[in-house]
């Protein structure tokens, strides 16, 4: 219960400094835990982005971790929870290195059943938009 409220102390100060600051990009780890609240703000702020991992860790200690197990069966119903309310374009590939296993992200990404464009979105596109990076 302590780490529950610590996570969404920092994740609700981290979208208040997105709100008071749009001239900032900023990433909400672990996927705002999914709280559906702080995914509604994410969805329709244009500074702030998400990431989704560790989604395997996530999915491990679902029942002592950060959110409410009821509707994750695997660790890509985090992804999927996720993209219920954000668009494709707002969520980063993570791995948690060096604490997550970056194959074991990627296989999780990989199993997706979403477009070939919206996996390559998370993977390395929005990142590159993000962060000014160009790529072949």
């Amino acid at each position: 219960r302590v780490r529950r409220q610590r996570q969404m102390c920092i994740r609700d100060s981290a979208i208040t400094f997105a709100e008071n600051n749009p001239e900032i990009k900023i990433v909400i780890a672990h996927a705002a835990a999914l709280d559906e609240n702080c995914l509604r703000k994410i969805a329709i702020m244009e500074n702030v982005f998400i990431d989704c991992c560790p989604s395997v860790f996530m999915f491990k200690n679902r029942f002592s971790s950060l959110f409410s197990p009821e509707d994750i069966h695997s660790p890509e119903d985090i992804y999927y929870k996720v993209l219920d309310y954000v668009p494709s374009r707002k969520i980063l590939f993570g791995s948690d290195s060096p604490w997550g296993n970056s194959k074991d992200e990627l296989d999780v990404v990989n199993r997706l059943h979403i477009p070939e464009s919206v996996r390559k979105q998370i993977l390395y596109k929005n990142a590159a938009e993000l962060y000014g990076l160009e790529f072949c």
